[in-house]
């Protein structure tokens, strides 16, 4: 959006915020918590929202404009922490949860057009791309399946829990995900390992890539390397092109705007930094 900024919080309110000033345009409480971020398509939000008292979850879509709900899916059976994704031409909302259940939704009505089951739950956002929709999982597995049917087209095992969002490199026909102290790199069409990368930390699982067409390296992923790096590899070989010392652990995915990325670290004054590209 131009204008507004959209988020979720653990009180279960989503908000809408003026980004030149900070202005509160709505608030709109939806459960009893929101991990999940909120994704735009056409007038509206569609977000993963928690309730407590019992341990479960709905999605939702909301008017994008005054907050008002539009329709809540059925319940879930657990938490969503996984953000949305969205087939704009067929209008499915994608969405795992913690019971290791990816989900299919009508945009329009909010009911559910299928569900797969991947062995593990699904912390990540899916990636949908070409009729095939990516998910990493805690069950050391990451996954595509066809986005029309849920039908299993692949499965890769990888030897450690994964809450990655998978990055796909389209040119290089290429998936970039981290898993225990791994990044890996994955054929998209069959799975199959072509580079991994070993790290300095155990966590490199929580770490998802950003893809830079950068002016010296070219098109290059960028994702946490290290419990204090941040690093561009070559995604079809798994080189490491260039390392950023950054000072703490990118737990999540970073941003790249006007030359610079931005990072929210896991430190302890959880820090949020810009980094400009000099070139």
């Amino acid at each position: 959006d131009e204008r507004l900024v959209y988020f979720g919080a653990y009180n279960g309110f989503l908000y809408a915020l003026e980004k030149d000033n900070g202005t509160l345009v709505w608030k709109t409480k939806l459960g009893d918590a929101i991990g999940s971020s909120p994704v735009l398509f056409e007038e509206n939000i569609y977000v993963g929202v928690e309730t407590l008292a019992p341990t479960n979850g709905y999605l939702v879509k909301v008017r994008r404009s005054d907050g008002v709900l539009a329709w809540k899916s059925d319940h879930l059976g657990e938490h969503p922490h996984s953000s949305p994704a969205i087939d704009t031409k067929l209008k499915i909302v994608y969405m795992g949860n913690n019971r290791g259940f990816l989900y299919a939704f009508d945009a329009a009505s909010g009911l559910r057009v299928w569900s797969y089951y991947a062995g593990g739950p699904i912390k990540g956002a899916p990636l949908f791309h070409n009729g095939m929709v990516y998910v990493t999982t805690w069950n050391k597995a990451a996954v595509a399946v066809d986005g029309f049917t849920g039908k299993e087209l692949w499965r890769t095992e990888i030897p450690e829990f994964s809450q990655s969002s998978p990055l796909l490199i389209v040119e290089k026909n290429r998936l970039v995900i981290g898993a225990g102290k791994f990044i890996y790199g994955l054929n998209a069409a069959t799975g199959a390992v072509e580079w991994k990368q070993e790290t300095d930390f155990q966590r490199m699982g929580m770490a998802s890539a950003l893809g830079v067409r950068d002016k010296k390296l070219g098109l290059v992923s960028w994702i946490a390397c290290g419990a204090r790096d941040f690093c561009a590899f070559d995604a079809v070989k798994g080189k490491v092109l260039e390392r950023i010392a950054v000072g703490g652990f990118l737990s999540g995915e970073a941003r790249y705007f006007g030359e610079s990325f931005y990072l929210g670290l896991d430190s302890p004054g959880g820090d949020l930094v810009r980094y400009k590209v000099r070139r």
